[in-house]
Protein backbone atom coordinates (compact mmCIF):
# COMPACT_ATOMS: atom_id res chain seq x y z
CA UNK A 1 0.00 0.00 0.00
CA UNK A 2 2.99 2.40 0.43
CA UNK A 3 4.06 2.65 -3.22
CA UNK A 4 0.54 3.56 -4.22
CA UNK A 5 0.99 6.83 -6.89
CA UNK A 6 -2.30 9.85 -7.18
CA UNK A 7 -2.91 10.16 -10.75
CA UNK A 8 -5.17 12.34 -12.67
CA UNK A 9 -7.85 11.36 -14.63
CA UNK A 10 -7.35 8.41 -16.96
CA UNK A 11 -10.09 10.02 -19.33
CA UNK A 12 -9.72 14.00 -19.28
CA UNK A 13 -6.71 13.96 -17.13
CA UNK A 14 -8.41 16.80 -14.68
CA UNK A 15 -6.57 16.88 -11.07
CA UNK A 16 -10.34 17.51 -9.57
CA UNK A 17 -12.17 14.62 -7.86
CA UNK A 18 -14.25 13.24 -5.25
CA UNK A 19 -14.37 10.34 -3.29
CA UNK A 20 -17.34 7.54 -4.79
CA UNK A 21 -16.21 4.44 -2.78
CA UNK A 22 -13.56 2.00 -0.72
CA UNK A 23 -12.98 -1.53 -0.73
CA UNK A 24 -9.77 -3.73 0.53
CA UNK A 25 -8.51 -0.37 1.72
CA UNK A 26 -8.30 1.31 -1.39
CA UNK A 27 -10.82 4.23 -2.37
CA UNK A 28 -12.29 5.24 -6.10
CA UNK A 29 -12.72 9.00 -7.07
CA UNK A 30 -15.18 10.61 -9.54
CA UNK A 31 -13.68 12.79 -11.88
CA UNK A 32 -15.33 16.79 -10.84
CA UNK A 33 -14.72 17.45 -14.66
CA UNK A 34 -15.75 14.44 -16.45
CA UNK A 35 -17.49 12.06 -14.82
CA UNK A 36 -15.29 9.56 -14.97
CA UNK A 37 -14.23 7.20 -11.94
CA UNK A 38 -10.96 5.41 -10.92
CA UNK A 39 -8.93 4.21 -8.53
CA UNK A 40 -6.90 7.03 -6.76
CA UNK A 41 -4.73 6.29 -5.39
CA UNK A 42 -3.69 2.97 -7.28
CA UNK A 43 -0.75 0.64 -7.61
CA UNK A 44 2.16 2.17 -9.96
CA UNK A 45 2.08 1.17 -13.83
CA UNK A 46 5.11 -1.66 -12.82
CA UNK A 47 2.57 -3.54 -10.89
CA UNK A 48 -0.02 -3.81 -12.67
CA UNK A 49 1.17 -6.99 -15.02
CA UNK A 50 -0.83 -8.00 -18.59
CA UNK A 51 -2.83 -10.14 -16.60
CA UNK A 52 -4.59 -7.68 -14.47
CA UNK A 53 -5.26 -5.71 -18.16
CA UNK A 54 -6.97 -8.62 -19.68
CA UNK A 55 -9.62 -9.29 -16.69
CA UNK A 56 -7.61 -11.57 -14.28
CA UNK A 57 -8.74 -11.40 -10.70
CA UNK A 58 -7.20 -12.65 -7.86
CA UNK A 59 -10.05 -12.00 -5.15
CA UNK A 60 -11.24 -15.83 -4.10
CA UNK A 61 -14.92 -14.32 -4.74
CA UNK A 62 -14.44 -13.78 -8.46
CA UNK A 63 -12.81 -17.17 -8.66
CA UNK A 64 -16.03 -18.83 -7.75
CA UNK A 65 -18.45 -16.57 -9.89
CA UNK A 66 -15.54 -17.38 -12.83
CA UNK A 67 -15.23 -20.98 -12.55
CA UNK A 68 -17.54 -22.79 -10.48
CA UNK A 69 -20.82 -21.19 -11.67
CA UNK A 70 -22.90 -23.62 -14.02
CA UNK A 71 -21.07 -22.51 -17.57
CA UNK A 72 -24.34 -23.95 -19.33
CA UNK A 73 -26.36 -20.99 -18.31
CA UNK A 74 -24.03 -18.23 -19.48
CA UNK A 75 -23.68 -20.10 -23.07
CA UNK A 76 -27.53 -19.66 -23.59
CA UNK A 77 -27.23 -16.26 -22.44
CA UNK A 78 -24.36 -15.34 -24.54
CA UNK A 79 -26.10 -16.97 -27.80
CA UNK A 80 -29.66 -14.42 -26.94
CA UNK A 81 -27.39 -11.57 -26.75
CA UNK A 82 -24.99 -12.56 -29.90
CA UNK A 83 -27.64 -13.63 -32.70
CA UNK A 84 -28.70 -9.65 -33.41
CA UNK A 85 -25.28 -8.85 -33.33
CA UNK A 86 -24.17 -11.38 -35.80
CA UNK A 87 -26.70 -10.84 -37.78
CA UNK A 88 -26.85 -6.90 -38.28
CA UNK A 89 -23.27 -6.93 -38.81
CA UNK A 90 -23.71 -9.08 -41.42
CA UNK A 91 -21.17 -11.62 -39.80
CA UNK A 92 -23.39 -15.28 -40.36
CA UNK A 93 -21.79 -17.66 -42.47
CA UNK A 94 -18.88 -15.87 -43.24
CA UNK A 95 -15.34 -16.93 -43.11
CA UNK A 96 -13.77 -14.71 -40.30
CA UNK A 97 -10.88 -14.28 -38.05
CA UNK A 98 -12.05 -13.34 -34.15
CA UNK A 99 -9.98 -12.60 -31.17
CA UNK A 100 -11.70 -12.64 -28.13
CA UNK A 101 -9.57 -10.73 -25.38
CA UNK A 102 -9.89 -11.70 -21.84
CA UNK A 103 -11.76 -15.09 -23.04
CA UNK A 104 -11.72 -16.71 -19.48
CA UNK A 105 -13.27 -20.46 -20.00
CA UNK A 106 -14.42 -19.67 -23.28
CA UNK A 107 -18.24 -19.60 -23.39
CA UNK A 108 -18.29 -16.93 -25.63
CA UNK A 109 -16.02 -18.77 -28.15
CA UNK A 110 -18.01 -21.72 -27.38
CA UNK A 111 -21.18 -19.77 -29.02
CA UNK A 112 -19.42 -18.41 -31.58
CA UNK A 113 -18.32 -21.33 -32.89
CA UNK A 114 -21.51 -23.04 -33.12
CA UNK A 115 -23.08 -19.87 -34.77
CA UNK A 116 -20.14 -19.01 -37.08
CA UNK A 117 -19.07 -22.54 -38.00
CA UNK A 118 -16.85 -21.21 -40.84
CA UNK A 119 -14.87 -18.11 -38.48
CA UNK A 120 -11.51 -18.85 -36.91
CA UNK A 121 -11.59 -17.81 -33.29
CA UNK A 122 -8.89 -17.26 -31.00
CA UNK A 123 -8.32 -16.31 -27.72
CA UNK A 124 -6.31 -14.90 -25.21
CA UNK A 125 -6.27 -15.57 -21.40
CA UNK A 126 -4.16 -14.78 -18.24
CA UNK A 127 -5.40 -17.27 -16.11
CA UNK A 128 -3.42 -20.67 -16.74
CA UNK A 129 -6.30 -22.51 -15.01
CA UNK A 130 -9.24 -20.97 -17.72
CA UNK A 131 -6.93 -21.37 -20.30
CA UNK A 132 -6.82 -24.78 -19.33
CA UNK A 133 -10.65 -25.55 -19.34
CA UNK A 134 -11.34 -23.49 -22.59
CA UNK A 135 -9.06 -26.07 -24.27
CA UNK A 136 -10.82 -28.82 -22.51
CA UNK A 137 -14.07 -28.22 -25.00
CA UNK A 138 -11.43 -28.01 -27.70
CA UNK A 139 -10.91 -23.92 -28.14
CA UNK A 140 -7.91 -22.17 -28.92
CA UNK A 141 -7.33 -20.38 -25.84
CA UNK A 142 -3.90 -19.39 -24.85
CA UNK A 143 -1.79 -16.97 -22.49
CA UNK A 144 -0.49 -14.59 -24.59
CA UNK A 145 -0.38 -11.30 -24.67
CA UNK A 146 -1.88 -8.73 -27.17
CA UNK A 147 1.55 -7.38 -27.82
CA UNK A 148 2.65 -10.94 -28.27
CA UNK A 149 -0.10 -11.54 -31.18
CA UNK A 150 1.15 -11.03 -34.82
CA UNK A 151 -2.37 -11.02 -37.09
CA UNK A 152 -5.28 -9.08 -37.88
CA UNK A 153 -8.71 -10.15 -37.16
CA UNK A 154 -12.23 -9.15 -38.28
CA UNK A 155 -13.46 -9.34 -35.27
CA UNK A 156 -12.11 -8.87 -31.90
CA UNK A 157 -14.62 -8.80 -28.56
CA UNK A 158 -13.49 -7.41 -25.26
CA UNK A 159 -16.07 -8.57 -22.71
CA UNK A 160 -16.06 -7.25 -19.19
CA UNK A 161 -12.08 -6.43 -19.02
CA UNK A 162 -12.38 -2.63 -19.72
CA UNK A 163 -12.77 -1.72 -15.99
CA UNK A 164 -9.07 -3.83 -15.34
CA UNK A 165 -7.37 -1.28 -18.17
CA UNK A 166 -5.25 1.55 -16.17
CA UNK A 167 -5.20 3.44 -19.45
CA UNK A 168 -8.04 2.62 -21.65
CA UNK A 169 -7.41 5.08 -24.29
CA UNK A 170 -4.33 3.50 -25.50
CA UNK A 171 -5.16 -0.18 -24.94
CA UNK A 172 -8.41 0.73 -27.37
CA UNK A 173 -5.68 2.09 -29.70
CA UNK A 174 -3.76 -1.52 -29.43
CA UNK A 175 -6.79 -3.82 -30.30
CA UNK A 176 -7.30 -0.99 -33.20
CA UNK A 177 -3.92 -1.75 -34.46
CA UNK A 178 -4.90 -5.57 -34.27
CA UNK A 179 -8.00 -5.36 -36.59
CA UNK A 180 -8.40 -5.94 -40.33
CA UNK A 181 -9.56 -2.72 -42.54
CA UNK A 182 -13.57 -2.03 -41.27
CA UNK A 183 -12.84 -4.74 -38.47
CA UNK A 184 -15.54 -4.94 -36.29
CA UNK A 185 -15.14 -4.39 -31.77
CA UNK A 186 -17.27 -5.44 -29.50
CA UNK A 187 -16.98 -3.89 -26.28
CA UNK A 188 -19.06 -4.84 -23.11
CA UNK A 189 -18.79 -2.83 -19.45
CA UNK A 190 -20.41 -1.98 -16.16
CA UNK A 191 -21.97 1.44 -16.19
CA UNK A 192 -19.91 2.37 -13.02
CA UNK A 193 -19.20 5.86 -14.33
CA UNK A 194 -23.33 6.30 -14.38
CA UNK A 195 -24.41 5.44 -11.25
CA UNK A 196 -23.48 5.95 -7.60
CA UNK A 197 -21.80 3.87 -5.65
CA UNK A 198 -24.82 2.65 -3.67
CA UNK A 199 -26.57 1.42 -6.79
CA UNK A 200 -23.49 -0.53 -8.08
CA UNK A 201 -24.57 -3.83 -8.37
CA UNK A 202 -21.59 -5.98 -7.35
CA UNK A 203 -18.36 -5.73 -5.57
CA UNK A 204 -15.95 -3.00 -6.53
CA UNK A 205 -12.39 -6.14 -6.97
CA UNK A 206 -10.58 -3.04 -5.75
CA UNK A 207 -7.18 -3.35 -6.96
CA UNK A 208 -7.97 -5.57 -9.91
CA UNK A 209 -10.70 -2.89 -11.20
CA UNK A 210 -8.94 0.27 -11.81
CA UNK A 211 -12.11 2.52 -13.86
CA UNK A 212 -15.19 2.72 -14.10
CA UNK A 213 -16.92 4.41 -17.32
CA UNK A 214 -19.88 5.16 -18.24
CA UNK A 215 -21.70 5.28 -22.04
CA UNK A 216 -20.55 9.15 -22.90
CA UNK A 217 -17.34 7.27 -21.68
CA UNK A 218 -16.77 4.76 -23.48
CA UNK A 219 -18.83 6.81 -26.87
CA UNK A 220 -15.97 9.04 -27.22
CA UNK A 221 -13.42 6.85 -26.72
CA UNK A 222 -14.52 4.72 -29.62
CA UNK A 223 -14.62 7.74 -31.48
CA UNK A 224 -11.23 9.12 -30.61
CA UNK A 225 -9.77 5.92 -31.58
CA UNK A 226 -11.41 6.17 -34.91
CA UNK A 227 -14.62 3.66 -34.81
CA UNK A 228 -17.98 4.48 -35.73
CA UNK A 229 -20.88 2.92 -33.55
CA UNK A 230 -22.98 0.26 -35.28
CA UNK A 231 -25.27 -0.79 -32.71
CA UNK A 232 -25.37 0.00 -28.67
CA UNK A 233 -27.55 -1.82 -25.56
CA UNK A 234 -28.24 -1.33 -22.55
CA UNK A 235 -28.91 -4.27 -20.27
CA UNK A 236 -30.07 -4.55 -16.18
CA UNK A 237 -27.63 -6.97 -15.81
CA UNK A 238 -24.24 -8.59 -17.78
CA UNK A 239 -26.63 -11.58 -19.10
CA UNK A 240 -29.87 -13.19 -18.07
CA UNK A 241 -29.48 -14.88 -14.94
CA UNK A 242 -32.26 -16.88 -12.89
CA UNK A 243 -33.02 -16.09 -9.68
CA UNK A 244 -30.98 -19.14 -7.76
CA UNK A 245 -28.09 -18.17 -9.41
CA UNK A 246 -28.42 -14.45 -8.32
CA UNK A 247 -29.43 -15.46 -5.00
CA UNK A 248 -25.45 -17.68 -4.86
CA UNK A 249 -23.66 -14.87 -6.59
CA UNK A 250 -25.41 -12.63 -3.31
CA UNK A 251 -24.04 -14.72 -0.59
CA UNK A 252 -20.96 -15.43 -2.18
CA UNK A 253 -19.53 -13.02 -4.26
CA UNK A 254 -21.36 -9.87 -2.37
CA UNK A 255 -23.61 -8.82 -5.66
CA UNK A 256 -26.88 -7.15 -5.05
CA UNK A 257 -29.80 -9.52 -5.35
CA UNK A 258 -31.44 -6.78 -7.38
CA UNK A 259 -29.82 -3.99 -9.86
CA UNK A 260 -31.24 -0.82 -8.04
CA UNK A 261 -29.55 1.36 -10.95
CA UNK A 262 -30.67 2.54 -14.78
CA UNK A 263 -28.72 -0.34 -16.05
CA UNK A 264 -26.11 -2.39 -15.42
CA UNK A 265 -24.64 -3.40 -19.25
CA UNK A 266 -23.40 -1.45 -21.82
CA UNK A 267 -23.02 -3.22 -24.84
CA UNK A 268 -21.09 -1.67 -28.03
CA UNK A 269 -20.70 -2.66 -31.75
CA UNK A 270 -18.22 -0.47 -33.59
CA UNK A 271 -16.28 -0.36 -37.04
CA UNK A 272 -13.33 1.00 -37.27
CA UNK A 273 -13.54 4.03 -39.97
CA UNK A 274 -10.34 3.85 -41.72
CA UNK A 275 -10.98 7.12 -43.52
CA UNK A 276 -10.18 8.56 -39.97
CA UNK A 277 -6.83 7.25 -39.53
Amino acid sequence: MSNLIKISCPFCKSEKSSPWASENNYTAVKCENCGFVYLNPRPPMDSIDEKNKIGYHETKSDTFRSIKMPRINKIRSFKKRLLPILSMANLVDKKIDWLDVGAGTGELLYVIKKLLPKATLEGIEPSQQKVEMAQNYGLNVVDKTLEQIDKKYDVISLINVFSHLPEPLEFIEQLKEKLKPHGILILVTGNGGDVTASEYPDGFFFPDHLVFAGETHILQILKNCGFSIVDQKKYKFFLPEGLVIRIIKAVCCGNSLFNKGPFRSLWFVARLDNSKK
